[in-house]
């Protein structure tokens, strides 16, 4: 019997409004500037957007979401239930930890840095002091017993998690839900 399994989704987003993104996605070279988990509660009968956005770590539903911003690209994960449940416990433990603009700073450091062959790790590194949108999926990942690289995550991008979650896509771990073209 291998018990009751849930899904997690690991999303890639940019704003409606393009151009409040438009320095990551060009810095990323990608299409998106933004990563979410989407959650489904059985217990309200909704799905949970859980991100690191604006202010802080919050929760907000698929819809007030989906008024903002438009989906680029979406992984699926189906875990075992008690592993769903770890994730939305470190979800709601995280949930109001301050959204770092900072670290954002120093990410585009790292990252124009090293196009000049300089090498730096994000000088606003702070553990889980702040975080920002790909950090919080960086530790779930973590929590879901993937080998993340949580130090590196401080200094990477979307696009770093992007080629992870691939990876999950090609050992059979994750599969995609959207994609573009």
């Amino acid at each position: 019997m291998s018990g009751k399994k849930r899904t997690i989704i690991v999303g890639f987003s940019t704003p409606i409004q393009a151009w409040k993104s438009a320095p990551i996605r060009l810095i990323d070279k990608a299409p998106y500037s933004h990563v979410y988990i989407k959650m489904y509660s059985k217990t309200v009968n909704r799905w949970l957007i859980y991100h690191a956005s604006h202010h802080s770590l919050h929760f907000l539903s698929k819809k007030s979401f989906a008024w903002r911003n438009k989906v680029i690209k979406e992984y699926k994960m189906v875990v075992p239930e008690s592993s769903f449940v770890k994730v939305l416990q470190y979800c709601i433990d995280k949930a109001g930890t301050p959204y770092s603009y900072t670290s954002l700073l120093g990410i585009a450091m790292v990252k124009l840095l090293c196009k000049a062959s300089i090498f730096i790790e994000n000088p606003f590194k702070d553990g889980e002091k702040t975080q920002v949108c790909h950090e919080v999926a960086a530790h779930i990942l973590d929590i879901l017993g993937e080998d993340i690289d949580l130090n590196k995550a401080e200094s990477a991008s979307p696009k770093w998690l992007d080629g992870i979650l691939e990876g999950l896509v090609q050992r059979g771990k994750a599969t995609h839900i959207k994609r573009l073209g």
